[in-house]
């Protein structure tokens, strides 16, 4: 059995820019951090010729066979792709599972990470966005080259990187100021992107003390991001409190991808020794891009 977890992120500024219609032509720059939210993965052998995924997030699971030659589509189309990059070519179960809903979008010096940390709140909207929607929408409309796509995408690279800088600077101030412009011009890119109850939501927390703020992802619901000091965060709470909105509480990680159960003894290995470990395919190579290789081996 291996389990791993990986931490989510949130994006400051610069989403959008990170698609192909957009970097390929302009480069794009995105500014985010992963915090201590995770998705897991499950993963253990199995006794037939079969691979089982399922997804708790998304209530759905799939039973393959030759994952070689399967269409990579569909709400499994990313694990699938996966496995079928990774020449998976072993019968294996896989349990996949996020400690926050589907669709809710989630460096410097130590001190500005701590300051920066105690000014961030985090609130889930109450509900989700279909991201892929989006997103589309929006490599559709930068390929066409649609004036107005391209050019609040200018902008919002352009917050992205003036944020980059006054987080290096330590200029918190100005990063909150700067959050809230990447927002509006971030909302120029689709109408989808916000809608009434979330403007609502940022607009109540700006006139109890947020300086700036954005939805977390491609927009459209999810989480609501706000850079607030310390001593207005208990209006702000308070606000949104009495809209139903709940806050969620979070730390910045720094581990990244993490192995917290590799154990061939819950996969009825008696033998004991071995582990899961991946190889990357080397072209021409005769053998499998997954292995189980034994310990000292």
């Amino acid at each position: 059995m291996l389990i791993v977890r990986s931490p989510v992120r949130i994006s400051f500024a610069g989403g959008g820019t990170d698609l192909p219609a957009y970097f390929q032509q302009y480069g794009g720059a995105v500014l985010s951090t992963a915090i201590n939210k995770y998705f897991y993965t499950f993963l253990g052998r199995r006794n037939d010729d079969r691979i089982q995924i399922i997804s708790s997030d998304l209530k759905v699971f799939g039973n393959f066979r030759d994952i070689a030659n399967i269409q990579t589509e569909g709400e499994l189309e990313i694990p699938l792709a996966v496995l079928k990059h990774l020449q998976c070519d072993i019968p294996i179960d896989l349990f996949l599972a996020s400690e926050i809903p589907p669709g809710t979008g989630l460096g410097s010096s130590a001190s500005v990470c701590v300051n920066i940390l105690s000014n961030l709140m985090l609130f889930f909207t109450g509900s989700a966005h279909h991201s892929w929607t989006i997103l589309q929408e929006q490599e559709q409309s930068t390929r066409e080259h649609r004036g107005s796509t391209v050019q609040a995408l200018h902008e919002v690279k352009s917050r992205a990187e003036q944020m980059r800088e006054t987080l290096c600077a330590g200029d918190l101030a100005s990063f909150g100021l700067l959050l809230h412009k990447g927002w509006e011009a971030k909302k120029q890119v689709s109408q989808r992107i916000s809608n009434d109850h979330i403007d609502h939501l940022y607009e109540l927390s700006r006139r109890h003390g947020a300086i700036g703020g954005k939805i977390t992802g491609a927009g459209g619901g999810g989480f609501l991001l706000l850079y607030c000091e310390p001593e207005k965060q208990a209006a702000v709470r308070q606000a949104l409190s009495e809209e139903g909105i709940r806050e969620m509480a979070f730390a910045f990680d720094s581990q990244g991808a993490q192995a917290i159960v590799n154990d061939p003894f819950i996969d009825g290995d008696k033998n004991g020794g071995s582990r899961w470990t991946f190889l990357m395919h080397t072209p021409g190579s005769a053998h499998s891009t997954w292995e189980r290789l034994r310990s000292g081996s």
